[in-house]
């Protein structure tokens, strides 16, 4: 029969040996933030893989198999195992990795730099202080017998040799202070998110990350990323200032950003209201998850006409990632990071809040006052859509397939003078993808957190029922190709 202090002596040097490779991951995440911040991110989500699967031997299973960052996560908030407060920042250095995980083009490479990783490096401090400050505390000295807890519990001093015991002190020591020292006091027990600290605010979490790129002078990329108190403190003045210094103003019909080169973006203003958002059951095309609920969008707002085109995206970005090239075609092959960086860039260069629409807005607009599968009526034919006519909806007649994108504003606008709200490119929205409920819903913005975002509107390669206005799907959002495009709002 095994001695008890003696397994619990190899289970000690076992979880000594995972804590030192967390504090090495981590050391590394902070030693490549310079010099290779795609290599940061990429020690970052091991060393949060690393202090998972040490939590999941322990808490769940002692087979972990092949789960990745994305399954630790899931498989540890259904046990029960993660506080919320350790959840979301865990969540944010897995967005981050998943968009590191992706092939940049070359213009895309610019945007990895040491200020654009801060949020993930500030989420990993929070999840490595936590870990090595209570998380470990709990796994030093794991139970797996009534005679190994009662040894613990009575002598857990003899069990432990004592330089065993000094060495992990030193180690969660070190740790801990270098979740201190390079991620300049990120810790701390009034951490808070971005989306939490735009929602108590009225205001959109890309409002908050313009802010805090703005004032803080610090990229957060994500609703989830974390905000300290001293930031979420900075932020708020400013806020409140901002507000006492803002004069009324009257809103005119349309805006106009003038891009030069006789290049302009063109909004139209959209009032407030109320809409069934989904579809019937008994609509063609129908899928489960568009459970029809009664929403309404409380505040007016300025959504571009058309889809961004190429030339509009090269005038605020510099480049042109499209596959189908043609100043006046959708700009596609853009992922939704690239998105809210052309959002960020065009507010900060005109001074507005632009973001891409929320899901609840983008229905809302699309359907322009109407309750059809699409706001031309419930059916719809290549004369007034760019999409495969190899498919036909509604009793409809085929129609032309032209497999390629078309020139915005080919087609005729719907009620509210939006066009190409059906076909040409899905169009990229700020939630992450997530269930209707049957409820009423005021502004609803989606899940806090997710892995796939909600693309809307169909495609030139898809048939009329992926055009529907209800129509829903949903993508990582590092995900680029010729079928995805995006249009932009501006808050009034």
């Amino acid at each position: 029969m095994s001695d008890p202090k003696e397994d619990l002596r190899g289970r000690l040097e076992q979880v000594e040996k995972e804590l030192q490779r967390i504090r090495k991951l981590y050391d590394q995440t902070i030693r490549y933030k310079l010099e290779d911040p795609e290599t940061s991110l990429m020690h970052a989500r091991k060393a949060a893989e690393a202090v998972c699967r040490q939590l999941f031997t322990k808490g769940v299973s002692k087979n972990p198999g092949n789960l990745t960052l994305e399954g630790f996560i899931e498989k540890l908030n259904v046990a029960g195992v993660l506080p919320k407060r350790i959840v979301l920042p865990l969540r944010t250095i897995q967005g981050y990795g998943n968009f590191a995980a992706h092939e940049q083009d070359e213009d895309g490479q610019t945007v990895m730099t040491p200020d654009y990783i801060q949020p993930c490096l500030q989420a990993l401090a929070v999840v490595v202080d936590w870990y090595f400050t209570e998380a470990a505390k709990g796994v030093s000295f794991p139970p797996s017998s009534e005679a190994i807890q009662e040894t613990a519990s009575k002598d857990r001093a003899s069990a432990v040799p004592q330089e065993l015991r000094a060495q992990a002190n030193a180690d969660g020591n070190r740790a801990s202070c270098a979740c201190t020292s390079e991620s300049r006091d990120l810790t701390g027990p009034c951490n808070i998110s971005v989306a939490g600290f735009a929602k108590a605010r009225g205001l959109t979490p890309a409002h908050i990350i313009r802010l805090a790129r703005d004032v803080l002078k610090v990229e957060f990329r994500t609703p989830s990323a974390l905000l300290t108190a001293a930031q979420a403190k900075v932020l708020q003045e400013h806020l409140e200032i901002a507000e006492r210094s803002q004069p009324d103003q009257v809103s005119a019909s349309t805006k106009t950003f003038d891009l030069g080169d006789g290049i302009r973006l063109d909004l139209a203003l959209i009032s407030a209201g109320t809409f069934s958002m989904g579809s019937p059951p008994d609509e063609e095309g129908h899928n489960d998850d568009e459970v029809e609920h009664e929403v309404h969008i409380a505040r007016p707002l300025y959504v571009l006409r058309h889809p961004v085109t190429q030339e509009q995206y090269h005038k605020i970005i510099n480049s042109n990632p499209s596959y189908f090239k043609g100043p006046p075609l959708p700009v596609e092959m853009v992922s939704w990071f690239d998105c809210v960086s052309f959002c960020e860039a065009l507010g900060t260069q005109f001074r507005v809040i632009a973001r891409l629409p929320t899901e609840a807005e983008w229905e809302y607009v699309c359907r322009a006052g109407t309750s059809t599968a699409f706001s031309c009526g419930s059916t719809i034919t290549t004369e007034k859509a760019n999409f495969d006519g190899k498919f036909a909806y509604g009793g409809a007649p085929l129609g032309q397939t032209r497999w390629s994108t078309t020139a915005v504003g080919t087609f005729a606008p719907n009620e509210w003078g939006l066009f190409d709200m059906h076909g040409n490119v899905w169009e990229w929205c700020s939630d992450w993808y997530g269930e209707y409920t049957a409820c009423k819903a005021k502004d609803p913005r989606g899940p806090a957190s997710g892995e796939i975002r909600i693309l809307r509107g169909g495609s030139w390669f898809h048939g009329p029922a992926d055009a529907r206005s209800a129509q829903r799907d949903a993508l990582d959002p590092g995900r680029r190709h010729s079928l995805y495009g995006f249009r932009i709002v501006i808050e009034v």
